[in-house]
């Protein structure tokens, strides 16, 4: 599988090794959903993730960093308001392209 979009499925929680097998995903989009921590995504090879409109959405998870994926070009959330991110979110990001956090208040 190389996408998989989670759009508009009130989703309220991803457990932690839910991504582990998705080794050639290339796009993940969890927009509009409930979501209140974000998991750490392992393994995949992404290129693109999108996380608009999850208004739930606190936290990320600790774990969630890319170091393991140096392939992620873009990284986009619109109208989620983040209360903190880990220490290595963005640790090994040499192909990042695009990074838009904003929010609409």
């Amino acid at each position: 599988m190389h996408n998989l979009t989670l759009y508009q499925n009130r989703l309220n929680n991803l457990q932690p090794d839910i991504f582990i097998n998705l080794q050639q995903l290339k796009l993940l989009n969890i927009q509009q959903n409930r979501i209140e921590i974000l998991p750490a995504i392992q393994g995949a090879t992404l290129d693109i993730f999108e996380f608009h409109n999850n208004a739930n959405l606190s936290a990320i998870s600790e774990n969630m960093t890319f170091h393991s994926n140096n392939t992620i070009k873009e990284i986009r959330t619109e109208n989620t308001i983040l209360g903190t991110f880990p220490q290595n979110f963005f640790v090994n990001l040499s192909k990042l392209e695009v990074l838009t956090f904003t929010t609409l208040l």
